[in-house]
């Protein structure tokens, strides 16, 4: 029988011993070196017409690999036999010749190398043309299997570790990820080590190039930099050539993009300003409505995800920031065109962000400079804010279903559509880690991680939030300002807010007073059975069990700091106190007691949230008074600061003047007996006595006598704190004087007294707003929510008062899309008075709504007989505004009658006189005049 030979180039003459004694026909191939391409030897095997009766193929390890390749796939029923010409052997080869023959010679490598290329070079220029930046690889551990390092053909991991160094080996990512290729080289042979650092030092001479490119664009433009790079390139290797070429395509359009962020720039974005909803977001993602089902797309922007980022500027576009968009199946978003916001229209992008403003779904999103990512590597950041995403996201209280979360990630260089190996590995962590923390909650999660393509249809969503929150165009900044998403839903580095505090809870560490008072803040808004309300039960569980009477006490001070500085919640507070009472240290034992100094900071705390839901508990009162008269000479700042809680519950019972004395006798003591701080709180407190009084003369003396002692508190930022507090008085009581009747000796005789007053006024607002005129504070208080409400509050009192605050109001209006609400002490005056001013604008029903919203807070259940009173007060100033409420929203004689037995020392006969003028015009001086007469003071 007659074999029949394919004899490769570089074999030689003799057979193997096995063919000798058989009878051959030999097809030789000849080709010359420059014909060694792919579609030259396809032509060649094609045109010798080969018969089918060939049953071996030879060769040596001179012979290019890829004639190896072609004609095994060509034959793929033939038997390989290669020779060795260092042994002068034959080999019978069993397997794939390209990976059973000996190490390439080098000139075979790069021939090798090109070929196989070819495809994937291809995609990788693909990919550099869509992404603006090249993001770096991923660690080892999720390293998805196409790219799994044990099985790739030398060619490619060549390739690998020449992109790593031609996109910057230097990073941490990258030198991780050349190591790991490398460490591969050494498992191999000497041979292919070589071969790799020789394409590391390609990669190398590449970057070098590239940043040259970069300084001859900025030098001399586009066009000179073309040239430049056909001149750099003629001598150079195939893979630096291309490279150069892909960074001049990417330097190009990011000039088109900067044509088109010219274009933009007096562009002003369209979106509606959005209005926080008692100080959140409306798409903070934990305030969702619940669901079992949900679907999170995840993007970046910014190139730099290490420490690195740690040393740029805060606003820096290359710092990374990730993006997550949660939407529940309760949620269906209309689907997009392919969309890439670096390449769109300003308008375009607006389109999108004002859906996903508009529909339910939650947003978040943090820097890696923020304190909370760990990591160094682009999967670690990506590992959290999965991590970070699902511990806030809202579930049903009871885990009776499977809660579905399906994760799409957008894809980067080595994470493609397909790569879900590593993925469903980094799930089952998750899970795992998610159920430990909290199996109540995540007993039946399951979760799925995938790769999204840019084409997928939600796509162009998450890249729009990312690019927004990524861009320095003027356009993308006042998107973000207006959509409200920085700070609340996208944070930034050092933000204290809730999302940190799920993180906080997931840490099993004790919590900072600080993050305890916050999770008290967070879990009195969480539903019955939610996962912060468990997670502060458990904290309280396990002080119990160590008996940490030292963390109880920094939690109390905690409380009280924030009662100082009048940043607080009035429902947050009272689920403070109630968890600081059900976890006292009394209650830790049974033959403990709380310590009588203890006891007294827990009540006259207690008090001072009673005080503010207008509460009036006696027995409460009482029992305060017994602790201060115990404690005087043991603690007499303790119990100065506890005397003045008592002072102003009966302010809210409307007995003004019953400790005028206790508070004078403490003034005649030496400041040092109740400390500086607080002598200065009994003058103060003395000057709101007299101005509940109907005196505001004299007390501006007492509060003019509180600023001098406050201007000697040693530390500033108590010292401005209380100050502005008091000159907050200072300016009510003044503003006062305008309306007592003509030729009482405190009313303000003149313009210039009216001008002295405003200029005052302008002051404290510019100190503590940075605004110069009165349009900008107008502008500023407009959109601030909790942290001003008492300046907002003055602020509106002034602009009803002094007709000089004509544009303020007019700005004020103008700013109505961005005011924000709030439900707690001073926020149903404020209401009350935007519902005023837009009453005197001739926007009736706006004003109705405000109004009967003041009136609303006022009569929540939780508020005593103090806040009952202003709501019935409330109704009558609607009336006398002619302001048509629902039937329950009007003034009520029985209503008056039922607060003469609750509220024994209010002025009813005040309120009556108003309510039977409320129904006949008045002028506006004669309903600010009644408004003072009910509700004196800093009542309204």
């Amino acid at each position: 029988m007659t074999h029949h030979l394919l004899q490769l180039p570089a074999c030689p003459d003799h057979l193997p011993t096995d063919l000798q004694h058989l009878s051959h026909t030999r097809w030789p191939l000849h080709l010359p070196p420059q014909s060694l391409t792919p579609t030259a030897i396809r032509q060649a095997l094609a045109a010798i017409e080969l018969p089918d009766t060939i049953s071996d193929i030879l060769g040596s390890d001179q012979t290019p690999a890829i004639l190896w390749l072609l004609a095994s796939h060509t034959l793929p029923q033939a038997t390989h036999w290669h020779y060795s010409h260092p042994l002068q052997q034959w080999d019978k080869l069993t397997a794939d010749p390209a990976t059973q023959k000996p190490s390439p010679t080098p000139q075979e490598q790069e021939q090798e190398q090109e070929q196989e290329q070819e495809q994937e070079q291809e995609q990788e220029q693909e990919q550099e043309q869509e992404q603006a930046t090249i993001t770096p690889a991923p660690t080892a551990a999720a390293t998805p299997p196409r790219n799994d390092l044990a099985t790739m053909p030398e060619g490619t991991l060549a390739f690998k570790a020449f992109c790593y160094e031609a996109w910057g080996g230097h990073t941490p990512e990258n030198t991780r990820h050349l190591q790991r290729i490398e460490d591969e080289a050494i498992n191999r042979s000497p041979n292919v080590l070589a071969y790799i650092q020789k394409a590391r030092q390609r990669g190398e001479t590449a970057y070098q190039l590239s940043q040259q490119l970069e300084r001859e664009i900025d030098q001399h433009g586009i066009e000179h930099a073309r040239q430049w790079v056909q001149q750099q390139t003629t001598d150079l290797h195939k893979n630096i050539q291309q490279h150069l070429k892909t960074q001049l395509n990417k330097q190009e359009k990011r000039q088109q993009h900067q044509k088109i962020r010219q274009a933009n720039r007096s562009y002003q974005s369209n979106i509606s300003p959005v209005a926080l909803i008692d100080g959140h977001h409306p798409n903070s993602l934990p305030h969702l409505p619940a669901s079992n089902q949900w679907q999170i797309l995840i993007d970046e922007t910014g190139d730099t995800f290490d420490q690195t980022a740690d040393h740029l500027k805060p606003t820096d576009p290359q710092i990374g920031r990730l993006v997550a968009l949660a939407i529940p199946a309760e949620t269906t978003l209309p689907a997009l065109e392919p969309f890439h916001a670096v390449e769109a229209h300003a308008s375009h992008i607006d389109q999108i962000v004002q859906q996903l403003l508009n529909q339910r779904v939650g947003i978040f999103g943090f820097s890696v400079t923020d304190p909370a990512a760990q990591h160094r590597y682009w999967i670690g950041h990506i590992q959290q804010l999965i991590r970070w995403s699902l511990l806030q996201l809202p579930t049903p209280a009871t885990a009776s279903a499977p809660l579905q979360i399906h994760v799409l990630i957008e894809r980067n260089k080595n994470y493609q559509p397909g790569d879900n190996q590593a993925l469903r590995a980094l799930a089952e962590t998750l899970e795992s880690e998610l159920q430990g923390i909290d199996p109540h909650r995540f007993g039946q999660l399951r979760l799925n991680l995938a790769i999204m393509d840019k084409n997928h249809p939600h796509n162009g969503y998450i890249d729009a939030l990312a690019f927004t929150w990524g861009s320095q165009a003027s356009e993308s900044k006042d998107r973000l300002k207006k959509s409200a998403l920085r700070g609340h839903c996208l944070l930034t580095a050092n933000d204290s807010n809730l999302q940190h505090l799920y993180l906080a809870t997931s840490q099993q560490r004790p919590l900072r007073p600080a993050e305890w008072y916050e999770l008290c803040t967070a879990a009195s808004h969480d539903p019955e059975g939610g996962y912060l309300r468990r997670s502060l039960e458990r904290i309280g569980e396990t002080l119990s069990q160590h008996k940490n009477p030292h963390l109880w006490r920094d939690y109390l001070e905690e409380v009280r700091q924030h009662l100082r500085s009048k940043q607080y919640r009035l429902a947050e507070l009272g689920h403070a106190l109630d968890w600081l009472q059900r976890h006292s240290p009394a209650q830790q034992g049974a033959q403990q007691q709380l310590p009588a100094t203890l006891s007294l900071l827990l009540k006259s705390t207690q008090l001072a949230t009673q005080n503010h839901r207008g509460q009036i508990d006696h027995q409460h009162i009482g029992d305060c008074l017994d602790l201060i008269l115990q404690l005087r000479d043991e603690a007499p700042a303790e119990t100065c600061e506890a005397l003045l809680r008592i002072t102003t519950a009966t302010t809210n019972n409307f007995e003004f003047a019953t400790l005028r004395s206790t508070i004078t006798e403490w003034l005649q003591q030496p400041v040092a007996v109740p400390g500086l701080l607080n002598h200065g709180k009994l003058h103060s407190t003395l000057g709101q006595i007299e101005a509940f009084s109907g005196q505001p003369q004299q007390a501006i003396v007492h509060f003019d006598q509180a600023l001098l002692h406050f201007a000697r508190l040693s530390d500033p930022e108590q010292q401005q704190r209380e100050t502005a507090q008091t000159q907050t008085y200072r300016l009510i009581a003044r503003l006062d004087a305008l309306l007592q009747p003509p030729g009482h000796p405190t009313t303000l005789q003149s313009d210039t007294d009216t001008d002295h007053l405003l200029n005052e006024l302008l002051q404290h607002m510019q100190h503590h707003t940075g605004k110069n005129s009165p349009d900008a504070i107008s502008r500023s208080l407009a959109h601030n929510g909790q942290q001003h409400r008492y300046l907002h509050h003055l602020w509106l009192r002034a602009m009803l008062h002094l007709p000089a605050l004509q544009p303020a109001r007019l700005a004020y209006l103008q700013s109505q899309g961005q005011w924000q609400q709030g439900s707690d002490h001073p926020w149903p005056l404020i209401n009350a008075y935007r519902g005023w001013l837009l009453q005197q604008a001739g926007q009736t029903q706006a004003a109705t709504e405000h109004l009967q919203h003041a009136i609303e807070l006022c009569e929540n259940q939780a508020h005593g007989p103090t806040l009952q009173w202003m709501a019935e007060t409330l109704r009558t100033l609607a009336q006398a505004l002619g302001l048509h409420l629902p039937p329950e929203h009007q003034p009520s004689a029985n209503a008056r009658q039922h607060l003469i037995n609750t509220l024994p020392h209010a002025p009813h006969a005040a309120l009556t006189h108003f309510a039977q003028e409320a129904n006949t015009p008045l002028t506006h001086p004669q309903i600010l005049q009644h408004l003072c007469a009910c509700l004196p003071f800093n009542f309204h």
